[in-house]
């Protein structure tokens, strides 16, 4: 569970924002709680499920200003996406990728 959290301006090195950068990444994952997090300004994606998550609930987020996706569900399974709000994100509010 990673609840009411503030995930800002991460990735001032400068990684690659495609691959390993943003507010937060979890890969791996079985029943992740992402719930009531504000992530925004990062240089990457807001909250970034990559990788064989399963039965992952993201809940009632406020992500913005985040120069790729907002919240982005990639090569993952199952998810619950409800209740957040988004905007301003520079790939799109929600990405979902396979």
């Amino acid at each position: 569970v990673v609840e009411r959290n503030e995930l800002a301006h991460n990735n001032y090195a400068g990684y690659d924002q495609e691959w390993e950068a943003g507010g937060g990444k979890f890969a791996y994952t079985t029943d992740l709680t992402l719930e009531r997090n504000w992530a925004h300004d990062n240089a990457g994606a807001g909250l970034w499920t990559d990788i064989d998550n399963r039965g992952s609930q993201i809940i009632e987020n406020l992500v913005t200003d985040n120069t790729q996706s907002g919240i982005w569900h990639e090569i993952s399974h199952d998810a619950t996406i409800v209740g957040n709000t988004a905007a301003r994100n520079g790939r799109g509010d929600l990405r979902l990728t396979s």
